[in-house]
């Protein structure tokens, strides 16, 4: 009985230094878990003092470095930001200027909006038509025909962006002739002729003109030249006759014009005149009473058609 006795007071001894322990340890944990958080708050705020310290207590000729990179960097984009903008403010004069060049190309002669003066030339090929009696009283292509050449001074007055008046001065001379089996007819004339007329430009290179051409007449003779039987088995001998024929002294007649600049102020053109006015409204002949030559004379009605290709200059 004693025995048990000590048994159980021992199991109650051990029992209670048991708990005990226990207790005490857990009133450690507590205790160090917070020191724990604490080291390192304290660590950190050490840190962040340190650092600042540092920074504080940083060398004065450091600070000065660092301002001086910052403001070199600084520097540099700025300059680099300048020449981006030099360059892109070059790279828009470069292309106006390639843009004009290339208008300037296509147009062939942009000088066209200014006014301006040149010169020009044209080769003819003319006849006459609306002939009351054709020659011989033949054909139509039996009419007096020839070449002839003109040569003057032009000027361009602009009007409107593709719209230019362009009158003309120019010296003419020309020559047509008629034959027949037997007589030939020479016709020489010299004109001061004024071309007035208005172009337009439906492309840069390409104008349209259409006027009126005037025209004083400054000379003129005709001559008839053929064979003229001697008799009496003489033969024949060529016979020539010339003649004052009364041509009308001012001609006025449409103009209509075609042509294109090839290159910078030159241009090529080809243009057609159709008179309006007889050229010899009051025709006579010096030798009315021949009647071999009579059927060679009648040219009441008779009108000026000429073909004309031309070159010109601008100058300006």
């Amino acid at each position: 009985m004693k025995n048990f006795t000590k048994i159980l007071v021992a199991l109650s001894l051990a029992a209670t230094f048991s708990f005990a322990q226990d207790d005490e340890y857990e009133d450690d944990e507590s205790p160090w878990g917070s020191t724990e958080e604490t080291q390192e708050e304290e660590e950190q705020a050490q840190e962040q003092e340190a650092t600042s310290s540092a920074s504080v207590s940083a060398p004065a000729e450091e600070k000065e470095d660092v301002v001086a990179k910052v403001l070199a960097r600084k520097k540099a984009k700025d300059a680099e930001r300048k020449q981006q903008e030099e360059e892109r403010g070059m790279s828009a004069i470069d292309q106006m200027e390639e843009e004009n060049a290339a208008r300037e190309a296509r147009s062939g002669n942009r000088i066209t909006d200014n006014f301006g003066f040149g010169i020009h030339g044209a080769f003819d090929y003319s006849n006459l038509y609306g002939l009351a009696q054709d020659w011989d009283l033949g054909e139509d292509e039996d009419a007096p025909a020839g070449i002839g050449f003109e040569v003057g001074i032009a000027f361009r007055i602009p009007m409107l962006p593709i719209i230019q008046f362009t009158p003309e001065i120019a010296y003419r001379m020309s020559k047509l002739k008629q034959e027949d089996e037997a007589y030939n007819r020479n016709f020489r004339q010299q004109d001061l002729i004024m071309p007035l007329y208005v172009r337009v430009m439906p492309l840069d290179w390409l104008y349209l003109g259409a006027g009126v051409q005037l025209g004083l007449n400054l000379t003129n003779k005709a001559s008839i030249d053929g064979e003229v039987d001697l008799g009496g088995g003489l033969g024949k001998t060529q016979h020539s006759i010339t003649e004052n024929i009364e041509q009308s002294s001012f001609n006025f007649g449409l103009l209509f014009a075609v042509g294109g600049y090839i290159v910078k102020g030159l241009s090529v053109d080809f243009r057609l005149y159709m008179g309006l006015n007889d050229m010899y409204p009051d025709f006579k002949s010096d030798d009315e009473d021949n009647t071999e030559y009579s059927k060679l004379i009648n040219l009441y009605g008779a009108k000026l058609m000429s073909y004309k290709f031309g070159i010109g200059y601008w100058f300006m």
